[in-house]
This record gives structure tokens, C-alpha cells and sequence, in this order.
């Protein structure tokens, strides 16, 4: 694996304690933000890997527009009934029923429901990167065959996805009331998946203003990302999740310049990140019940957020590790 490709796992084990921390001590009132913070740097990284996975069907002459999708759902799709169904055995033994509406079809439109039930409310964030990777083909073709016009298309449709995300905000806070059915979930696609289509953007025209600018960033990266963590951290003592979330955006400057870069983190504590960055899926799935869905008391979630690292590498190992090769029918 390159050095871009090992600073990203990197990046995503990151974004992954961002997410345990939420949600293992999202009862104390002190980390409200990190969680989607974590989500916002995981959709980035996702975007920038199926511009580069398209990229790569391009220059191999192959089918992109049926190759991308189909092997985006072997990748996710085996696991993630596999988990619903461990998910129904658990919830049967311990008279926490899974959601009588989960079914084959429930990754595809979760999202869009008013709420969630045990053990899979975090659904939503694979749903989204399921509709993006299905769009994703056709936002390449155009991006890229229809010139200016293209990258036109594309500036519009990342503003508008951006706007959404900031009329969420402002509905939320009682703003724009006309505007709530529409915007009012900030877990839907809509509202959501900007990121991804910044990361994807960020590949599909390398030699934007930022990626640019990026390279004479290599003196500072490291400090641009101390400056942003540190940053993160230190917004939680206002106890407010939207100001959380928009000073976690600026870890994506970092995020993009070490991938410009090829940054990796070297140490026990890169290491650390970059092996549970390789196991994020199965970590991501498991630990919501072991926090937010801990059918215990709020103390023992910091200690089911912990569990849900090794306990990820476990399912990574017994279940993930045997989907990430491409079966021959999809060659």
C-alpha cells in the first residue's frame, strides 16, 4: 500500500475514535459534534476513493457504470445482513427486538425514516454512501466529457449540496419553519453527502486552486493538523454540536493535504490508527450496540466504545476480510 493510501487509513481511524468518543460519552453532554465530525472526514476520504476506483475502471477500458456499484455492494452489502442478522439473534435473546421495518431493501432508504430503532440507527451514514456510489458513474461521465460545462455542473451541485447542509442548521435552530419536512433530518443524503462529493471532486480535477495550494503546504501540514485537532477539542467546552461540527471541518484541509503530500503517521500511534482505519467497517458497525443502544447503565458506554475496537477486528477477521478481493462475476 502507498504512503496516500496507508495516511488515509490513517485519517479514518481517526474519524472512528471521533465517533467511539461521541458515542461512548455522548451521555455527559461534552462531545456533542464529534461524532459527525468523524462521518464528515470518513465521507471525504470515501469520495476521494471512488473517483480513484472509477479512475481506475477507466484506464483498465471497463465498465465503470456497472463495475463501481456492484463492487461497492459486495464490499458492504454481505456484511452489513450478516450484522442485521446477529443484530436479530441478540435483540431475540435479549427482548430488544430488531426494527420490525429492517429488511434486505433497509440500507437503501433508512435514512429518510423519522427514526431508527435498536442497533441500527447508524445505518444512515451507509445509506448515503450507497446513493452516492450509485451516482457517482454518472457524475463522473459528466464531470469529465462535458468540459467547462462539467466542472460547472459539478461547483453547482457541491454548493447546492453544501447549502443543504447549512439549511439544516438554520432549520434546526428554528429558522426557515416552511423548510423543516425538507431539512429538518440532518442524516439524509441531501443534507449529508457534500462531503463525499468534495473528496470526489478533490481527484476528478487535480489541479484545482486547493490542490495546488496544497503542495506548498508540506512545512505546515503538520501544524495545520495539531492547529485543527486541538481546535476540535477545545470547541467542546461551549457544549454546542454545530459549532462542534463546523470547526471539525477545518481537519479536512488537513485530511486533503496529506493526501496531496502522501502523509503518513509514523509510531505505535499511526500504527494504532491505521490498523483500526483498515477495520473502520466492521468497528463502525458494531459499535453502536455497544454504546448509544448499551441496553446498561450510561456508565459502562465508555467502556462498550473501547470493546467495539477489538471486537471490530474480531469481525473484520471472522467476516469482512472475506469480501474485500472481487468475486470473478464481477470481473
Amino acid at each position: 500500500m502507498t504512503k496516500r493510501f496507508a495516511g488515509l487509513d490513517q485519517w479514518r481511524g481517526f474519524a472512528m475514535v471521533l465517533v467511539l468518543i461521541n458515542h461512548g460519552l455522548k451521555h455527559t453532554g461534552w462531545v456533542e459534534g464529534l461524532g459527525r465530525s468523524g462521518v464528515n472526514l470518513f465521507f471525504v476520504i470515501s469520495g476521494l476513493l471512488t473517483a480513484l476506483s472509477i479512475k481506475s475502471l477507466v484506464n483498465k477500458k471497463e465498465n465503470y457504470f456497472l463495475k463501481l456499484p456492484l463492487k461497492r455492494l459486495w464490499r458492504l452489502y454481505p456484511v452489513l445482513i450478516i450484522y442485521f442478522i446477529i443484530l436479530w439473534a441478540l435483540g431475540s435473546i435479549s427482548g430488544n427486538p430488531i426494527d420490525d421495518e429492517v429488511s434486505l431493501l433497509y440500507p437503501f432508504y433508512c435514512n429518510y425514516l423519522p427514526s431508527r430503532g435498536f442497533g441500527v440507527h447508524h445505518i444512515w451514514s451507509i445509506t448515503c454512501e450507497l446513493h452516492f456510489y450509485f451516482l457517482s458513474p454518472i457524475l463522473f461521465w459528466l464531470g469529465t466529457t462535458l468540459g467547462r460545462s462539467g466542472k460547472f455542473l459539478m461547483g453547482a451541485l457541491l454548493l447546492g449540496l453544501t447549502c443543504c447542509m447549512g439549511l439544516n442548521f438554520l432549520v434546526s435552530k428554528g429558522l426557515f419553519p416552511i423548510l423543516e419536512p425538507h431539512f429538518i433530518n440532518k442524516y439524509t443524503t441531501h443534507v449529508a453527502v457534500w462531503p463525499m462529493l468534495l473528496g470526489f471532486c478533490f481527484v476528478l480535477y487535480p489541479m484545482s486552486i486547493l490542490s495546488s495550494f496544497g503542495k506548498h503546504l508540506e512545512v505546515f501540514q503538520w501544524k495545520l493538523i495539531i492547529f485543527s485537532v486541538v481546535a476540535l477539542f477545545g470547541v467542546l467546552l461551549i457544549k454546542q454540536s454545530g459549532a462542534t461540527v463546523l470547526v471539525g471541518l477545518l481537519l479536512i484541509p488537513g485530511l486533503l493535504v496529506t493526501y496531496i503530500n502522501k502523509l503518513s503517521l509514523n509510531g505505535w500511534a499511526g500504527q494504532g490508527l491505521d490498523w483500526i482505519g483498515k477495520r473502520t467497517y466492521s468497528i463502525y458497525l458494531i459499535q453502536q450496540t455497544l454504546t448509544l443502544d448499551l441496553p446498561l447503565d450510561d456508565s459502562w458506554k465508555p467502556f462498550g466504545a473501547l470493546l467495539a475496537i477489538p471486537a471490530g477486528g474480531v469481525f473484520y477477521w471472522a467476516l469482512e476480510s472475506r469480501f474485500l478481493g472481487t468475486p470473478k462475476f464481477i470481473r
